[in-house]
């Protein structure tokens, strides 16, 4: 079968010839029918100095995010069986450890990551533990499915807040950026505001809902966002821009007992006053690591049955799993929402 296999260190990854495998014990062989770059993906295909220092081991077939149909499965699976549509979950807990006990089994002591410590799913088919897929509705739209995984991580962090009503800042108009104002829009928020340097991605984020739209290299974002909230700032802050300047900015959005919500991955060191930016707004600030393993799940799959949260916007561009180098370079340079790949 045809993969995308990122084959040495440094940049770049190759279509390679590679043999399929049967589904081991607890395993289940899918057959992609859509597979999406990941920002994750794209420092995996850069080799990213945080990737670099990961001790990722190579080769490795490349991809997380994925929508199928199962072909097979191996003893001991009853989750799923052939020919059911499923989706990918990324995380692959070990079930066993304190924190998997405490029933958070995404942030896992012992956790893997499809695509980094398994081979992923930009291939025509692949073999993953059956913990890490989720079985989809038949009439599920297959591109829908496909980014199913990014849009938990940008929704999930507003299911345990006080929402309805309030203002909500997005920082980073990316794929989970714009799931997540699509999110805050569905669960009731009154004012959705977006900030991104590219016009492209604002422009995506007012498709997606956003009240309102801003850039920072046009504008003082922090003033603009007090503005908008008559002095007061903002009820929630989510950063999903992974930039440090954001997240200070964001920060200083916040309105005295809000919270601030942090999806994104710092590439720099934050700097923070815990005086005047925590302390003395007694702010709250909260980080999250992808979705809850299958609760997640089962949240936003009606919410995008029945409409509420788009997927056709945030996909820019579908191509040909033999294009695979085209679609990264578009992902890299911010000349895309999602970018989809077909086998």
């Amino acid at each position: 079968m045809k993969a995308v296999v990122k084959t040495q260190a440094g940049p770049g990854a190759e279509l390679l010839e590679v043999p399929p495998r049967a589904p081991g014990e607890g395993e289940v062989r899918v057959k992609i029918d859509v597979a999406a770059i990941c920002g994750s993906d794209v420092h995996v295909y850069d080799w990213a100095p945080r990737v670099a220092k990961s001790g990722m081991r190579l080769p490795r077939i490349m991809g997380h995010e994925y929508c199928g149909r199962v072909l097979e499965v191996g003893a001991g699976v009853s989750n799923v069986k052939p020919d059911d549509l499923v989706a990918g979950e990324t995380h692959l807990p070990c079930g066993n450890c304190y924190v998997c006990h405490l029933g958070k089994p995404h942030i896992c002591l012992n956790l893997k990551i499809v695509g980094r410590d398994t081979d992923g799913c930009f291939a025509e088919e692949m073999v993953v533990p059956a913990a890490g897929v989720f079985r989809m509705p038949d009439d599920f739209p297959p591109d829908a499915a496909a980014v199913l995984e990014p849009l938990g991580c940008g929704v999930r962090p507003l299911f345990n807040e006080d929402v309805a009503g309030s203002t909500v800042v997005v920082l980073g108009a990316g794929p989970i950026g714009l799931f997540a104002i699509a999110g805050a829009r569905a669960l009731g928020a009154i004012q959705v505001i977006a900030t991104n340097r590219s016009q492209l991605r604002l422009d995506l984020a007012a498709a997606m809902g956003a009240t309102t739209c801003l850039s920072p290299e046009r504008e003082d974002v922090v003033q603009a966002v007090r503005g908008l909230t008559h002095g007061v700032g903002a009820d929630l802050v989510l950063d999903s821009s992974g930039n440090a300047e954001a997240f200070r900015q964001g920060v200083q959005m916040l309105r005295k007992g809000g919270t601030l919500l942090v999806i994104g991955m710092p590439s720099q060191p934050v700097q923070l006053e815990l005086g005047p930016d925590l302390c003395l707004k007694e702010a709250t600030i909260r980080g999250f690591h992808g979705r809850e393993m299958y609760r997640t799940w089962e949240k936003v799959v009606p919410l995008v049955q029945r409409g509420a949260i788009p997927t056709a916007p945030v996909v820019t561009h579908k191509l040909p799993l033999s294009e695979f180098a085209a679609g990264f370079a578009a992902a890299a340079e911010r000349r895309a929402g999602k970018v989809l790949l077909v086998p």
